[in-house]
């Protein structure tokens, strides 16, 4: 059922997970004017007001890419950052969480192209396209481990795909860890991925929802910290893509 649909039946509280933070202001509207309270999940709402927000702390998972990198490359190096669609809420914020800490390193050049809608076949086209103008690329940071899923055969078409362990590897972090990004973590072609949880805030949305129903007082921003995801503890039954993968 549409949001539209459930706020005529008059339901008890409404949880969103918006695809996009625009489109959505319409149904928040109205929930407001129903005096339906408002969950919103992993995406805001752009407008309207909303009672609690789920989600993954984006800004934060830009950043730790960030100093990964600038450890990792000594903080020099050029660096591809495959963005996400622009204007949308997570890409922007990991495009911001990683240059507020890139621009205290000067000596570190970002190479930055979008992805239009977190398109595996994009990301390998930025691959290639900047391996082609800058064959001394040093690492790749992409918004979301889909698009590595056209960035790592990128990296293997032109000799660039070496494991973690070996002198020639490049650095590669993603974001999600969604399936892919866990498998290229296993594999060694991806150094680390900063999970989310979408499980996790499927269930703080819930309870949220509960709260606000009981007219309980409720948290406005209920925000994971990135998870870190290595080969250490990448076969960790916890991590949600792990879970997913044995059901």
């Amino acid at each position: 059922a549409s949001a539209e649909d459930l706020i005529a039946k008059g339901v008890d509280a409404l949880i969103l997970n918006p695809y996009n933070s625009g489109g959505i202001v319409a149904a928040v509207e109205k929930a407001n004017e129903a005096g339906i309270p408002v969950i919103t999940v992993d995406s805001i709402a752009a407008g309207g007001d909303v009672d609690v927000h789920v989600g993954f702390d984006n800004i934060e998972g830009g950043r730790m890419a960030a100093e990964y990198l600038a450890e990792t490359l000594g903080v020099k190096g050029t660096v591809l950052e495959i963005h996400g669609p622009l204007g949308a809420f997570h890409a922007e914020n990991r495009h911001k969480g990683f240059i507020e800490v890139m621009e205290k390193h000067p000596d570190i050049e970002v190479i930055t192209i979008e992805a239009p809608e977190w398109a595996s076949d994009k990301g390998r086209e930025a691959t290639m396209d900047t391996l082609t103008a800058n064959p001394d690329l040093a690492a790749i940071y992409s918004h979301s481990d889909n698009m590595l899923i056209g960035a790592i055969p990128a990296l293997e078409q032109s000799g660039r795909l070496f494991p973690l362990g070996d002198e020639k590897h490049m650095p590669v972090v993603g974001i999600d860890a969604a399936p892919f990004g866990m498998k290229g973590v296993r594999e060694g072609w991806i150094d680390v991925t900063f999970g989310q949880d979408p499980v996790w805030m499927g269930e703080e949305a819930v309870k949220a929802a509960i709260k606000l129903i009981n007219g309980e007082e409720v948290e406005e921003f209920v925000n994971m910290t990135p998870i870190v995801v290595t080969k250490e503890n990448v076969e960790d039954e916890n991590l949600w893509a792990n879970k997913f993968a044995n059901n």
